[in-house]
């Protein structure tokens, strides 16, 4: 054999080793790529599933709700009579525990991203039940309205909305 065919066949060799090589770094770095596609798509779908969920129905239905007992209690102060009083809080009381419990509800779904984010949002809206009743106590207590609590109501709201805001870009540099 001529000195030039083997070298000619090793460099073939050598060649085919180096396609192959090239070959299994392409597959490998293809895979990576489809792996960090979907990770970064599962994480794009629990962003906007979080988005849906939390910032557009519960705290949608959190300003509703306390919206709605915001009305009945300024319906109730308006109209409410001495002689009436006591009946017209107890129902006003009643429609806010309802409501309390429809948004309750809703905030269990706070445990599908986080067990502590859902322990605080309870625990404001307790405070904000507890400030209500609050309320409707010294009214049927004193027979008239002071409207000392509406402004901790209020921080409690901003509180639980900005805890679920940030949350939500503490999810977002996670990804």
């Amino acid at each position: 054999m001529n000195g030039w065919t083997i070298i000619g066949n090793l460099s073939n060799v050598v060649a085919a080793g180096m396609a192959v090589f090239s070959i299994c770094i392409t597959i490998k770095e293809q895979k990576n790529i489809r792996k960090n596609y979907r990770i970064k798509t599962m994480e794009e779908q629990d962003l906007n599933w979080y988005n849906t969920v939390v910032l557009e129905d519960f705290v949608k239905q959190l300003v509703i709700f306390m919206d709605e007992s915001e009305l009945i209690l300024e319906h109730c102060k308006r109209t409410g009579d001495k002689d009436s009083l006591e009946r017209e809080l107890e129902m006003t009381y009643n429609c806010i525990k309802e409501k309390f419990k429809a948004l309750s509800a809703r905030a269990l779904l706070l445990k599908i991203f986080s067990d502590s984010l859902y322990r605080s949002c309870d625990e404001s809206l307790q405070k904000i039940l507890d400030l209500y009743c609050e309320i409707i106590n010294e009214v049927t207590a004193k027979k008239y309205w002071q409207n000392r609590r509406e402004r901790d109501i209020q921080d409690e709201r901003v509180k639980m909305i900005r805890e679920l805001y940030l949350f939500k870009s503490s999810f977002i540099h996670e990804a």
